[in-house]
Order: C-alpha cells, then structure tokens, then sequence
C-alpha cells in the first residue's frame, strides 16, 4: 500500500489554530495532504527496509 496508495490526498478541515513549522494556520483554512509525498520520504521510510 505504500507504494501505491488507494488515495492520493486527503484534507481536513482545521478545528484550531495549527502551527506549522513556524507559521501560523488560521482556523478557518483546509489543510491538504499529500500521501503520495508521506510515503515516498527516505527520511521517514527506508526504502530498503522491505
């Protein structure tokens, strides 16, 4: 499933000021997430492992 995942994006919307990296995300934006870029991060996942 990692390699291929069944859903590409996701999105939630945010039910409290997020703080990210430093920057504020207000309450009233939709954040987005990119699976594809989740799973594909060497840092996170060893592409070796398996």
């Amino acid at each position: 499933m990692r390699l291929h995942s069944p859903v590409p994006t996701g999105s939630r919307t945010l039910d409290e000021e997020l703080n990210i990296w430093g920057r504020a995300i207000p309450l009233v934006c939709m954040v987005q997430l990119n699976i594809w870029a989740q799973h594909h991060m060497e840092k996170y996942w060893d592409p070796n492992h398996w």
